[in-house]
């Protein structure tokens, strides 16, 4: 069972499905390294607090004590980083510096080449970094229903029978 992982938050719904993720891969006791960028176009909301005045790091700094918090009221430990510059390198950067054993981020599905291909950041961390990374998707599961399940039939397969 993993033990540490980092997950990249940039303040978005998104993300934090990812942090959602990442708990449920997880026993309670297990370390969770939170890790805000500036770069990106990244927004952190200070729950309870007034963000105005506050620089984007002090933001961003109270966004991710506030969900370091409530991850050790889960029983995790739970540090946090902020970072400035190119995001994927600040993550593969802190993976290999905190050795941890995966990384847990979401993906932006933006088109429909979107779905074939990762977004840049997410594409470089997966070329880069030594450790698993994990992946959410930015999607809801969808269930296929028995009714929906198409047959060989259905597409023009011949089924052949054993003799």
């Amino acid at each position: 069972m993993l033990k540490h992982v980092l997950v990249p938050l940039d303040g978005s719904a998104l993300s934090e499905k990812a942090l959602d993720f990442a708990q449920r891969m997880l026993a309670p006791g297990s370390k969770l390294t939170l890790l805000a960028t500036l770069e990106g176009g990244a927004s952190f909301p200070a729950p309870g607090q007034d963000a105005a005045g506050r620089s984007a790091e002090e933001q961003a700094k109270l966004y991710l004590e506030h969900e370091a918090k409530n991850l050790k009221l889960k029983g995790f430990e739970a540090d946090t980083v902020v970072g400035k510059g190119d995001p994927a390198a600040l993550i593969v950067d802190r993976a290999l510096r905190l050795g941890v054993e995966a990384i847990v981020m979401a993906t932006q599905e933006r088109s429909d080449l979107g779905r074939l291909l990762f977004g840049s950041v997410t594409r470089a961390v997966l070329n880069d970094t030594p450790c698993p990374v994990v992946i959410v998707p930015n999607r809801e599961q969808q269930r296929v229903e028995d009714e929906a399940l198409t047959t060989d039939a259905d597409l023009g397969f011949d089924t052949l029978a054993p003799e």
